[in-house]
């Protein structure tokens, strides 16, 4: 291998390291959001909030490593779906941190944690979220289109559920205005 390759081979690996880490510290801000909405913890809806920061920080620098990558290598074909892909990758890793924030304000500001169906279809759509998230990265990493499609079908099923659950929750309000006139 020359020394070109060696470098092409270890900045990729450096980039493909570190959307790693970016996508492990946005599974734990999600896991930590809905936990802190599930319990009340508050403390732990802050840190979310508090530990958003590095996530954005981590996607400027993935950013840059990425671009700097195009300039030193002027990648083509393969590299350069690769790149393109990651930068992708980074703006959605980075708006699941801001969703996590998100969570984590709406469970400080709630008066007590979710209950009921609501409680209960949160609890599942986290675990089917986090797998989601998991088996892509994994995908990612792996490049394996098979687990990605398979990843797809569950964020639609996911989707699915949550519109269930929204009308649902529309018709038990409903039900329970009418009873409260």
């Amino acid at each position: 291998m020359s020394l070109l390759e060696e470098r092409l081979y270890r900045d990729q690996k450096e980039i493909r390291n570190k959307v790693a880490d970016q996508a492990q510290a946005v599974e734990e801000a999600v896991n930590n959001a809905i936990h802190s909405l599930q319990t009340g913890n508050r403390k732990l809806a802050y840190s979310t909030i508090l530990r958003d920061f590095p996530i954005n920080r981590t996607m400027r620098e993935i950013d840059r490593m990425c671009h700097r990558f195009i300039a030193v290598h002027l990648p083509s074909g393969t590299y350069l779906r690769l790149i393109s892909s990651i930068i992708r990758v980074n703006i959605e890793l980075e708006r699941m941190g801001d969703y996590a924030v998100t969570i984590a304000r709406e469970g400080i500001r709630i008066s007590s944690p979710p209950s009921g169906i609501l409680g209960r279809e949160l609890d599942r759509m986290t675990v089917d979220t986090i797998t989601m998230v998991r088996q892509s990265i994994k995908a990612f990493n792996k490049q394996n289109s098979e687990l990605a499609r398979s990843t797809k079908h569950l964020s639609d099923n996911i989707q699915y559920n949550l519109d269930a659950v929204y009308t649902e929750i529309m018709d038990n309000n409903q039900l329970q205005d009418v009873k409260d006139s």
